[in-house]
C-alpha cells in the first residue's frame, strides 16, 4: 500500500469518525432537550388539576392534603382527623409549579446528587424533599434539591430519572408540619362578640365590652386613662389571630394534665359562650392553648395549639399594659 492511500484511508477513517461523533452530540442534545421540555410539560399539566399533595423529607412527611370540594383538608397529623390548610401558602406553591421552566440539565452521575441536593430522600442525611401531587388518576413525583447560586433557580430531579435539572422558579416549601396549616382557627369573628373576660387565678377578672360602635373597652377604666384611644380594640383583636409552631389531638387525660395559667371567656350575641385556655409554659418555653365550644360544637375543639412566647403574647395583656405609664 502506497503512502498516498493510506493517508487517503486515515483522512476518510477521521472524517467518518467525527460525522459519528457529531451525530452522536446531536442526538445527546437532542434527548436532552426533549427531557427538559417532558418537565416543564408535565410539572405544568400536574399542576393545573392537583387533587392531593404530599410533601416529605428525610425525617418524615412534612405535610400532606386532599381537595373536598373547594377546601382543603391538612392529612398529616392524625390518621383520622383533618385540619384546614392555608390555601394562600398552596397557591402560591401551585403557581410557582406552573411557571417552571428548565434553565438546563445538570449531572447525570448520582455521587454528585448531594452537591445539588437531589439525592433521594431515604438517602442518609438527605436534604433534599420529595414533592408528590396528584390528579383524579395520575401523581407526579419530583426531588427538591437547593437554591442555585444567586437564587438563579431550584435544582431538581424526577425520582425515576437520572438527570437532575435547574429550574427556573423558587419553590416554596413547608419547614415544619405546622407551617402550611391554617391560621384561621378562631370559631367565630369578632363582630359577633359582645363580651370577653380574662380570668388569672388570684388576679381580679379583665372585662372587655363591645360598644355600639364597635370599638371595645373596659367599663371600670376611664379611657382616657389607656395608652391610647384604641388600645382595648386592638389588644382584642390580637386574640382573633392565632398564630401557633404546632398542633396536636385533643386527648382529654392528656389536658388534665395540663397546669391553667389563664382561661378566657368569649360570650357571642347569641349569648353562646366559648371557653380559651392557656397553660403554663413546659421546660422547652411552650404554651398549650385549647379552644373549647360546649355550645355549639367546632371542630378546633378536637385540637391542642402548641405556642411560643412570642405568640403567647396577645393573651398575655393586662390592665398594667393598657393603662398609660
Amino acid at each position: 500500500m502506497s503512502l498516498r492511500i493510506l493517508i487517503l484511508a486515515l483522512l476518510t477513517f477521521g472524517a467518518g469518525s467525527f460525522v459519528w461523533w457529531v451525530e452522536l452530540q446531536t442526538q445527546r442534545e437532542d434527548e436532552q432537550h426533549s427531557a427538559e421540555q417532558s418537565l416543564a410539560v408535565d410539572i405544568a399539566r400536574a399542576a393545573k388539576d392537583i387533587q392531593r399533595i404530599k410533601i416529605e423529607n428525610h425525617n418524615g412527611v412534612l405535610f400532606s392534603a386532599v381537595k373536598e370540594k373547594d377546601q382543603w383538608l391538612a392529612t398529616h397529623l392524625d390518621t383520622i382527623m383533618t385540619f384546614p390548610s392555608d390555601t394562600g401558602k398552596l397557591a402560591q406553591f401551585a403557581g410557582a409549579l406552573t411557571n417552571i421552566a428548565v434553565v438546563e440539565s445538570k449531572t447525570a452521575n448520582a455521587e454528585n446528587y448531594t452537591r445539588l441536593g437531589v439525592e433521594s430522600v431515604r438517602s442518609e442525611d438527605a436534604q433534599s424533599v420529595l414533592v408528590e401531587i396528584g390528579g383524579p388518576r395520575e401523581v407526579f413525583s419530583l426531588l427538591v434539591g437547593r437554591m442555585a447560586k444567586g437564587q438563579r433557580g431550584t435544582y431538581v430531579r424526577q425520582p425515576e430519572e437520572q438527570t437532575s435539572m435547574l429550574v427556573s422558579e423558587r419553590i416554596p416549601l413547608p419547614a415544619t408540619q405546622g407551617d402550611w396549616l391554617s391560621r384561621d382557627v378562631m370559631p367565630f369573628k369578632e363582630k359577633m362578640l359582645l363580651s370577653v373576660v380574662k380570668e388569672v387565678t388570684g388576679t381580679s377578672p379583665l372585662d372587655f365590652e363591645r360598644k355600639e360602635d364597635g370599638e371595645w373597652t373596659i367599663p371600670s377604666v376611664d379611657e382616657g386613662a389607656l395608652y391610647h384611644p384604641l388600645a382595648v380594640s386592638e389588644a382584642v383583636n390580637g386574640l382573633m389571630h392565632i398564630d401557633y409552631e404546632a398542633v396536636k389531638p385533643f386527648l382529654q387525660h392528656e389536658w388534665n394534665e395540663v397546669t391553667i395559667a389563664q382561661q378566657w371567656l368569649f360570650t357571642l350575641e347569641d349569648e353562646s359562650k366559648v371557653w380559651l385556655y392557656v397553660s403554663t409554659p413546659d421546660e422547652n418555653g411552650h404554651y398549650q392553648l385549647w379552644i373549647n365550644t360546649p355550645d355549639s360544637p367546632h371542630w378546633v375543639s378536637e385540637w391542642v395549639f402548641v405556642l411560643s412566647e412570642y405568640q403567647v403574647q396577645p393573651f398575655e395583656v393586662s390592665l398594667s399594659t393598657l393603662l398609660q405609664s
